[in-house]
């Protein structure tokens, strides 16, 4: 039916808007490609009713779509019950538990590869050498910057000692004192 015809998105959207069971009507009146001739492939694919589908995924989104057009998410498919639910109340507080279980997959999945990568996700063997290496360095660099800042410390410290005990040598001869 719509091979190779492109439905430009404002006649779509126009066709899409008079509701599922009326979308292939619209797109005939609206001068469609192909729905001038013979309507019931267009069907296949926008059921009026479930016997117009003949795939089980056709069937799964026309009873999806019943279900959210007639409120009651209770009529969804076993499986979409939540996300009916969640569309039609707005809510996320039904995907809770699917949230929950995904958070926990992404978890356990990222846990896993920041492990085998020793944790450079994403980077390649050479990188991972790399950037140990880098790190090393950087390291280095500090345990130097420390140690030099350690000696400069210890010889300031020797310095005002020095001096302190020349100053106090200097009170000592002020006061006569040895």
């Amino acid at each position: 039916m719509f091979k190779n015809v492109p439905i430009p998105n404002d006649m779509f959207c126009k066709a899409a808007g008079t509701g599922l069971e009326n979308i292939c009507e619209s797109f005939k009146k609206l001068g469609v490609k192909g729905t001038d001739k013979d309507l019931p492939p267009c069907y296949k694919f926008f059921p009026r009713k479930l016997s117009d589908c003949a795939s089980n995924s056709c069937r799964l989104r026309y009873k999806i779509y019943q279900g959210i057009k007639d409120k009651k998410p209770e009529n969804c498919p076993d499986g979409y019950k939540s996300v009916c639910s969640a569309y039609l109340s707005r809510s996320t507080k039904s995907c809770e538990k699917l949230a929950l279980s995904l958070s926990k997959t992404y978890c356990n999945f990222l846990k896993r590869v920041n492990k085998a990568s020793g944790n450079a996700p994403g980077m390649s063997d050479d990188e991972i050498k790399q950037h140990a290496a880098q790190l090393e360095m950087e390291a280095a660099e500090k345990r130097q910057r420390a140690e030099e800042e350690r000696l400069f410390e210890k010889k300031r410290k020797k310095e005002d000692e020095k001096v302190i005990k020349e100053i106090n040598s200097r009170v000592k001869k002020l006061l006569g004192k040895k």
